[in-house]
């Protein structure tokens, strides 16, 4: 999040931020995803769902636009996965894999949700299935645009701004990595939520342990 808001920052300032701007942007990002999480859980929650909310809308109408501008809408070579290998598929299971731990989060609430056993389940799914295709959509235009306006998205560190300055539209570039800092300011607030959560339910059990032991030793005395 700090990194893409440096990029945002250097956009205004006309000038990298140096080490030091980088520092406190960091020190500033973690701050401001850890107050939420101290003052309220439940805060925090609100808060990571709209900052998620506002990132999603914000890249997916910079795609449309990018997608309106190169006319271009079916790759074929995708389509066929022309071109992929082991090696591919190797990348691919590791984020599916990474993306899949990122939604177990959910099963933090286990204690607090209602019937846990049915509303986990659920929720696991209608987390997993639209978010997957929205990020296959994703994938595929992003790679559509690096065929059809010949951009080498691999050879750079903000994607959504090049293809944003590649249909002429500069203002869009930082708009575009603004939105993917609110997203990783979300995954900051979305992890400080499910191991505030973690640990607070280890410390209960830990207490009750206490009591436990307490009350063993009263009555043996």
């Amino acid at each position: 999040s700090a990194y893409y808001a440096a990029i945002v920052a250097s956009h205004f300032l006309s000038r990298p931020v140096g080490a030091i701007g980088f520092a406190m942007l960091t020190i500033l990002v973690a701050g401001l995803a850890w107050w939420p999480a101290y003052r309220d859980v439940a805060l925090s929650t609100k808060l990571m769902l709209a900052t998620e909310l506002c990132s999603v809308l914000m890249i997916a109408g910079i795609l449309l636009v990018a997608m309106l501008r190169a006319h271009h809408w079916v790759d074929r070579a995708q389509l066929r996965l022309q071109g992929t290998g082991f090696s591919q598929y190797q990348l691919a299971f590791v984020l599916a894999f990474m993306t899949l731990a990122g939604f177990e989060s959910a099963t933090t609430l286990g204690e607090e949700a209602k019937s846990a056993t049915r509303t986990l389940p659920r929720v696991m799914l209608l987390c997993v299935l639209p978010v997957g295709l929205l990020f296959a959509g994703t994938i595929y235009c992003m790679t559509v645009l690096s065929h059809s306006l010949n951009l080498a998205l691999d050879q750079t560190d903000a994607p959504l701004d090049l293809i944003a300055r590649s249909i002429g539209l500069p203002m869009l570039g930082w708009v575009s990595s603004l939105g993917v800092a609110i997203s990783c300011f979300g995954c900051a607030l979305g992890g400080l939520n499910a191991g505030s959560r973690v640990v607070y339910s280890m410390a209960r059990e830990g207490a009750r342990e206490g009591a436990r032991e307490g009350s063993t030793g009263r009555q043996f005395l």
